[in-house]
Protein backbone atom coordinates (compact mmCIF):
# COMPACT_ATOMS: atom_id res chain seq x y z
CA UNK A 1 0.00 0.00 0.00
CA UNK A 2 1.13 3.32 -0.98
CA UNK A 3 1.48 5.29 2.90
CA UNK A 4 1.64 8.30 0.83
CA UNK A 5 -1.75 8.45 -0.86
CA UNK A 6 -3.15 7.04 2.34
CA UNK A 7 -1.55 9.88 3.73
CA UNK A 8 -3.59 12.26 1.77
CA UNK A 9 -6.26 11.02 1.63
CA UNK A 10 -6.93 10.67 5.18
CA UNK A 11 -6.11 14.21 5.95
CA UNK A 12 -8.78 15.62 3.00
CA UNK A 13 -10.97 13.15 5.04
CA UNK A 14 -10.42 14.86 8.35
CA UNK A 15 -10.23 18.33 7.02
CA UNK A 16 -12.91 17.63 5.79
CA UNK A 17 -14.58 16.45 8.70
CA UNK A 18 -13.60 19.23 10.96
CA UNK A 19 -15.08 21.38 8.10
CA UNK A 20 -18.32 19.48 8.15
CA UNK A 21 -18.64 20.06 12.12
CA UNK A 22 -17.73 23.47 12.25
CA UNK A 23 -20.26 24.36 9.69
CA UNK A 24 -23.26 21.97 11.50
CA UNK A 25 -22.44 24.19 14.45
CA UNK A 26 -22.64 27.51 13.07
CA UNK A 27 -25.98 26.39 11.61
CA UNK A 28 -27.04 25.17 14.73
CA UNK A 29 -25.88 28.01 16.58
CA UNK A 30 -27.35 30.75 14.34
CA UNK A 31 -30.13 29.12 12.13
CA UNK A 32 -32.10 28.07 15.45
CA UNK A 33 -31.78 30.69 17.59
CA UNK A 34 -34.85 32.68 16.04
CA UNK A 35 -37.99 34.07 18.26
CA UNK A 36 -39.31 31.11 16.93
CA UNK A 37 -37.63 28.06 19.34
CA UNK A 38 -38.39 30.41 22.63
CA UNK A 39 -41.12 29.35 24.39
CA UNK A 40 -43.55 31.83 25.71
CA UNK A 41 -43.85 30.71 29.33
CA UNK A 42 -39.59 32.05 29.33
CA UNK A 43 -41.70 35.66 28.97
CA UNK A 44 -43.76 35.47 31.05
CA UNK A 45 -42.72 36.57 34.77
CA UNK A 46 -42.84 33.22 37.40
CA UNK A 47 -44.03 33.52 40.38
CA UNK A 48 -42.69 32.05 44.30
CA UNK A 49 -44.26 31.05 47.45
CA UNK A 50 -41.50 31.23 50.07
CA UNK A 51 -40.81 30.46 53.74
CA UNK A 52 -37.61 30.52 55.71
CA UNK A 53 -36.80 27.25 54.73
CA UNK A 54 -38.19 26.80 51.12
CA UNK A 55 -38.68 28.72 47.85
CA UNK A 56 -40.88 27.10 45.51
CA UNK A 57 -42.04 28.39 41.69
CA UNK A 58 -46.32 28.54 41.45
CA UNK A 59 -47.96 27.50 38.15
CA UNK A 60 -49.17 30.15 36.28
CA UNK A 61 -52.72 29.27 35.23
CA UNK A 62 -54.88 32.59 33.25
CA UNK A 63 -52.92 35.58 31.83
CA UNK A 64 -52.71 37.69 29.22
CA UNK A 65 -49.63 39.59 28.47
CA UNK A 66 -47.67 40.97 25.71
CA UNK A 67 -43.84 40.27 25.01
CA UNK A 68 -41.14 42.47 24.55
CA UNK A 69 -42.03 42.00 21.22
CA UNK A 70 -45.48 43.16 21.43
CA UNK A 71 -46.89 39.43 21.12
CA UNK A 72 -49.79 38.44 22.90
CA UNK A 73 -49.60 35.53 25.13
CA UNK A 74 -52.64 34.10 26.39
CA UNK A 75 -53.88 31.20 28.59
CA UNK A 76 -57.19 30.18 29.79
CA UNK A 77 -57.92 27.76 31.93
CA UNK A 78 -61.73 26.94 33.08
CA UNK A 79 -61.02 24.55 35.54
CA UNK A 80 -58.33 26.32 37.95
CA UNK A 81 -58.48 23.84 40.85
CA UNK A 82 -58.36 21.27 39.04
CA UNK A 83 -55.31 22.62 37.46
CA UNK A 84 -53.87 23.16 40.53
CA UNK A 85 -54.78 19.83 41.75
CA UNK A 86 -52.05 18.34 38.84
CA UNK A 87 -49.88 20.27 39.78
CA UNK A 88 -47.27 19.98 42.59
CA UNK A 89 -48.78 20.69 46.18
CA UNK A 90 -47.18 22.76 48.47
CA UNK A 91 -47.00 21.85 52.30
CA UNK A 92 -47.30 24.84 55.08
CA UNK A 93 -47.42 25.10 58.90
CA UNK A 94 -50.16 26.48 60.51
CA UNK A 95 -49.59 30.46 61.10
CA UNK A 96 -46.25 30.44 59.29
CA UNK A 97 -44.72 33.44 57.75
CA UNK A 98 -44.56 33.34 53.72
CA UNK A 99 -44.14 35.24 51.09
CA UNK A 100 -45.34 35.37 47.80
CA UNK A 101 -43.22 37.56 44.91
CA UNK A 102 -42.77 37.72 40.86
CA UNK A 103 -39.69 37.03 39.30
CA UNK A 104 -39.07 38.49 35.82
CA UNK A 105 -35.59 37.55 33.65
CA UNK A 106 -33.79 36.66 37.55
CA UNK A 107 -35.20 39.88 38.90
CA UNK A 108 -37.52 40.56 41.79
CA UNK A 109 -40.64 42.81 40.43
CA UNK A 110 -40.80 44.72 44.24
CA UNK A 111 -43.49 47.40 44.58
CA UNK A 112 -45.89 45.68 42.72
CA UNK A 113 -49.74 45.43 43.65
CA UNK A 114 -50.36 41.41 44.07
CA UNK A 115 -53.75 40.30 45.28
CA UNK A 116 -53.59 37.38 47.22
CA UNK A 117 -56.43 34.91 47.59
CA UNK A 118 -57.03 31.41 49.64
CA UNK A 119 -59.98 29.36 49.28
CA UNK A 120 -61.46 26.47 50.88
CA UNK A 121 -64.80 24.48 51.16
CA UNK A 122 -66.62 27.00 47.94
CA UNK A 123 -65.27 30.42 49.95
CA UNK A 124 -62.65 32.57 48.81
CA UNK A 125 -61.11 34.77 51.06
CA UNK A 126 -58.92 37.81 50.20
CA UNK A 127 -55.52 37.65 52.01
CA UNK A 128 -54.06 40.80 53.95
CA UNK A 129 -50.27 40.89 53.07
CA UNK A 130 -47.62 43.44 53.01
CA UNK A 131 -45.71 43.34 49.94
CA UNK A 132 -46.94 39.90 49.26
CA UNK A 133 -46.00 38.72 52.90
CA UNK A 134 -48.56 36.82 54.85
CA UNK A 135 -49.28 34.04 57.78
CA UNK A 136 -50.69 31.03 56.73
CA UNK A 137 -54.07 30.19 58.03
CA UNK A 138 -53.85 28.36 61.72
CA UNK A 139 -56.59 25.94 60.67
CA UNK A 140 -55.47 22.96 59.10
CA UNK A 141 -56.24 21.66 55.75
CA UNK A 142 -56.52 22.15 51.72
CA UNK A 143 -56.38 25.78 50.44
CA UNK A 144 -56.07 27.15 47.03
CA UNK A 145 -53.55 29.61 46.41
CA UNK A 146 -54.82 32.01 44.00
CA UNK A 147 -52.68 35.15 43.41
CA UNK A 148 -53.56 37.70 40.40
CA UNK A 149 -50.95 39.90 39.38
CA UNK A 150 -51.29 42.87 37.07
CA UNK A 151 -48.97 45.54 35.42
CA UNK A 152 -48.78 47.38 32.06
CA UNK A 153 -48.00 43.76 30.01
CA UNK A 154 -50.95 42.30 31.50
CA UNK A 155 -52.80 40.07 34.13
CA UNK A 156 -51.32 37.07 35.47
CA UNK A 157 -53.00 34.47 37.67
CA UNK A 158 -50.93 32.11 39.78
CA UNK A 159 -52.38 28.69 41.65
CA UNK A 160 -51.19 26.23 43.51
CA UNK A 161 -52.92 23.95 46.36
CA UNK A 162 -51.71 24.53 49.68
CA UNK A 163 -52.02 21.82 52.71
CA UNK A 164 -51.46 23.24 56.09
CA UNK A 165 -50.63 21.60 58.88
Amino acid sequence: MNWKVFSAVSTILVNGVVLLSLLFSVFILHGYSGQDTIKHTQVIPNGYLSTVFNSEQIPQANYQWKSESNQLLSENIPDVQEYARKNPEQTLKRGAKVRFYIKDKGHELNGKQVLLFLSQNGKKMQVENLQGTFHAPDKAGNYLFEANFKAEQGTIQYISMLRVR
